[in-house]
């Protein structure tokens, strides 16, 4: 298990598990999913490969069937915002995945992972289909994609990112929308002292202040970068500096530079991961936590290739 999260190792193993992925798209194992299986494949393995490391701390020589359950039962569930298809495939793709890698040898005992994933097939299903079971951010993209908006259109987000303010999983967290900028390079939120953020000491808890402002760069990235790229939350911590006896401000910002610099990156390797931090401020401006975001980025599609 890794000790601590390393950016370069994260890259070495996808650029690993993509070439066991163009092996097995050749494989009597790939031809026997279904085509929904089979276009869901790459994105199935590679986002389950880049959780578990970031989340599980598990590169894939030490994959094993508990850190394959939470992974797949809670973390991809909650975390990717994708359709029912990317959900009913997961444990298909990750099966004959896993029976491929056995089959050459790659992954030891790798066919204890495909019986483990094929038991847990409804679990994930109905899991994904649970609004419960999402994260902020996830939450906000589902609303969107659910509502029949096109999230790569800025007028429509635009509209509906405002109406979300009424959005019962955005609406619980307290927060209110105030400012969006129409070049999508700015978001402004605040976050008041009320009932609904009063925690049992009197001050504004902190499950609010992290889930008011959890979704927002991934939104702008989304946004910036238009419909050629997949933008994820990969992880997020948050320090508390002082208690919230007020209403509070954030402002997220991304500007054309960084985005310059993006677009620069990802015409070099095909996903980067970026990190950007957000205050938490009262209005005089005394910070009262800080939350800190690692954006995954990657092209859209990256076809294996075929003999």
């Amino acid at each position: 298990m890794a000790d601590e999260f390393s950016e370069e190792e994260a890259e070495d193993i996808l650029d690993e598990v993509h070439g066991w992925g163009v092996g097995f798209s050749k494989s009597r194992y790939f031809e026997e999913l279904t085509v929904e299986q089979k276009r869901e494949s790459e994105s199935v393995i590679m986002s389950f490969t880049d959780y578990m490391y970031s989340y599980e701390g598990l590169a894939p020589r030490e994959w094993n069937v508990r850190g394959l359950k939470e992974c797949c039962i809670y973390t991809l569930t909650g975390k990717v915002s994708a359709k029912e298809p990317y959900f009913r495939s997961i444990a298909p793709v990750l099966s004959a995945f896993f029976e491929y890698t056995n089959e050459k040898e790659i992954l030891k005992d790798s066919s204890d992972l495909a019986r483990a994933v094929r038991k847990i097939d409804r679990q994930i299903v109905k899991r994904a289909a649970n609004p419960g079971n999402w994260g902020p951010a996830k939450s906000v993209v589902m609303a969107a994609m659910g509502a029949g908006v096109d999230i790569t259109d800025e007028e429509t987000m635009n509209r509906f990112l405002l109406a979300y303010n009424l959005f019962p999983a955005f609406r619980g967290t307290g927060g209110k929308i105030t400012h969006i900028a129409d070049d999508w390079s700015e978001i402004r939120i605040k976050l008041p002292l009320s009932w609904r953020t009063r925690n049992y000491v009197g001050t504004i808890f902190g499950g609010s202040m992290y889930a008011a402002l959890d979704p927002w760069y991934m939104i702008i990235l989304i946004k910036q970068l238009g419909s050629a790229f997949v933008v994820w939350d990969k992880s997020a911590s948050i320090r508390f500096r002082r208690p919230g006896r007020t209403t509070l401000y954030a402002t997220f910002q991304i500007d054309a530079p960084e985005i310059a610099e993006i677009r620069s990156a990802l015409a070099r390797t095909d996903r980067i991961d970026r990190s950007y931090h957000v205050e938490l401020k009262d209005g005089e401006g005394t910070v009262h936590a800080i939350i800190e975001k690692t954006i995954h980025i990657r092209t859209a599609e990256r076809e294996p290739q075929r003999d």
